[in-house]
């Protein structure tokens, strides 16, 4: 509010002041006399796309700026073979999936570090980045580090380089117990990306460098891509709508080896070389589609009370279930699948293995998303009960639906527990702990097809089990690194035995007293050498919000 009008927008502020604004008003004035008294070769500049009353963010960014002397001690690399290790693994597991980083200009600049030479670029926000790498493959002391690189150009002028280490810092906290800090680490990134006007289709579009403008693309819609992750699994309300996501171009399908740094001059991928950029735009493509799921059965941005009221439907309720709109989201995935090219379609661990593991593991982890989209929008049709001859018209019809999130779930289970390697090596599936929240979620489901009788006329109890068991023998082999695994198994042992196994008994006995320990009881549940008090399952959901797009309701009756 300091300053409302007389900004010299295009002098550092032109990106945070828009079209609402009394300063954006002032600039339209001022731009109007300077028609009035323009040259004819600044005219003819202006009439060229020169980019007025902006400035470009990346080449912003690569001014030389130095760490301070009293920062220096957050600067600290580790021996040179593991700091390459790590950053290697970082380019196999985390930038082959989430392209944020230009790899050429952060190998550069971390070259230049080891040789004690100038960075071209932001040093803070490179040794900010490394140490942001660091802790996604080893420890938190890492990760505090970063944090003490970024307080210090948080409040700064916007640049490319500020949003990148907030999106990488994203993915590191999506594997802590504090996920919240993530929703905030994004939502700065966001709010940077804006100012910048990335969201602006003529921002990216004036960009007269080829890599310039791809990393810009692949930033902005990082940021989309990170909101919509966040939403579902926080069920937190998304930042960026439906029409500004879609404002701006998707990055191009070319690898950034084949992007040209010259103006005015495009690079192509080879036709006979696959891009590894194709993932990341069907990723994108597909998280449009689960934007559309949550903003149809998932609405965020309402009081706890009316989403509890919604979380607990009754079948009555069942039948103001938009089955048009599952319809028609359904025929999204369909058509969303069939786009998928030869060499990202998943297969079974013995077809082909001489088959590139890097494009393996995009395939699984995209098909992981597409079968986890599934099961969100297949879900609320499992809550419906009776028997299939008592069924109303409406709930036969859902029945095949509930009968797609049964196997989507199975599928789930399927991949990650056939590709899974518990040697230490490379293993073409999701980080851990997105093969914990896709495995949680797909057992979820098949509590509720457990329950849901009129599934057992198409899918055996047999094969439900087998799934069922699968389920643990994935999520323990991650408790030792995972308090998330411990409690999901702790849940799901417990939801198992109360809820799935306590009424097939109760249908052949006397019916007794619910085993339900009271809300003081301290009985535990053995994991083994984990112990967890059915105190603990009874507070899991609301402790555990990183994982809190589970639906209990999925196991009523």
């Amino acid at each position: 509010m300091g300053n409302l009008g007389i900004a010299e927008c295009g002098k550092g502020n032109s990106e945070v002041y828009r079209r609402s604004s009394t300063a954006s008003f002032m600039r339209q004035l001022r731009n109007a006399v300077k028609e009035k008294v323009q040259t004819p070769e600044q005219q003819a500049g202006h009439n060229r796309g020169e980019f007025q009353g902006s400035r470009e963010p990346y080449r912003e960014a690569l001014r030389p700026r130095y760490c301070p002397s009293s920062i220096l001690q957050h600067c600290v690399l580790p021996p040179r073979h593991l700091a390459d290790t790590m950053l290697k693994y970082f380019w196999m597991q985390g930038h082959a999936l989430y392209p944020f980083l230009s790899k050429a200009t952060f190998l550069t600049a971390y070259e230049y570090l080891w040789r004690g030479k100038r960075v071209l670029s932001d040093q803070i926000m490179t040794d900010c980045i490394l140490n942001v790498i660091f802790a996604i493959m080893t420890a938190d002391m890492y990760f505090k580090r970063a944090m003490q690189l970024l307080q210090i150009e948080i409040l700064g002028s916007g640049s490319l380089q500020l949003i990148q280490p907030h999106l990488v810092m994203g993915m590191y906290l999506q594997s802590t117990d504090t996920p919240h800090r993530c929703w905030v680490m994004i939502g700065i990134a966001i709010r940077v990306a804006q100012g910048l006007g990335l969201h602006l289709r003529e921002t990216t579009g004036r960009m007269q460098r080829q890599t310039d403008r791809e990393l810009a693309r692949r930033i902005w819609h990082g940021c989309i891509l990170m909101d919509r992750i966040l939403s579902m699994t926080l069920g937190q309300p998304l930042m960026i709508g439906r029409a500004i996501s879609e404002s701006v171009p998707l990055p191009a399908c070319i690898d950034e080896a084949y992007l040209s740094s010259d103006p005015g001059r495009e690079g192509v991928q080879p036709s006979n070389i696959p891009s590894n950029m194709e993932f990341f735009r069907l990723t994108l493509k597909l998280y449009n589609i689960l934007e559309d799921i949550l903003s149809t059965f998932y609405p965020s941005g309402v009081s706890d009370q009316l989403t509890y009221k919604k979380d607990n439907c009754t079948s009555e309720e069942i039948h103001c279930l938009d089955l048009n709109a599952i319809l028609r989201i359904d025929k999204l995935l369909s058509e969303w699948m069939a786009s998928i090219p030869p060499h990202l379609v998943s297969r079974p661990p013995a077809i082909n293995p001489e088959i590139d593991e890097g494009f393996l593991r995009q395939a699984n982890v995209l098909k992981l998303r597409y079968l986890h989209l599934q099961i969100l929008l297949f879900r609320p049709l499992q809550r419906s009960g009776g028997s299939e001859l008592e069924m109303p018209l409406q709930l036969a019809i859902a029945l095949p639906f509930a009968n797609k999130c049964v196997l989507a779930a199975q599928e789930i289970v399927e991949i990650t527990h056939s590709h899974q390697r518990n040697n230490g090596s490379f293993e073409p599936l999701p980080a851990w702990w997105y093969k914990v929240f896709y495995v949680y979620s797909a057992a979820t489901a098949l509590i509720a097809a457990r329950i849901y009788r009129p599934l057992h006329c198409t899918i055996s109890d047999i094969s439900i089990k087998s799934s069922w068991l699968r389920c643990f023998e994935v999520l323990k082999s991650h408790t030792e690194v995972s308090k998330s695994a411990r409690c999901c198994v702790a849940a799901l042992q417990f939801l198992d035995k109360n809820i799935v196994v306590a009424p097939d008994q109760t249908a052949h006995a006397p019916r007794q007293q619910s085993n339900t320990a009271p809300p003081g009881n301290t009985q535990q549940v053995s994991l083994g050498t984990a112990f967890i008090t059915q105190q603990d399952v009874a507070n899991f959901y609301p402790r555990l919000s990183s994982l809190n797009s589970v639906i209990i309701s999925t196991t009523r009756t």
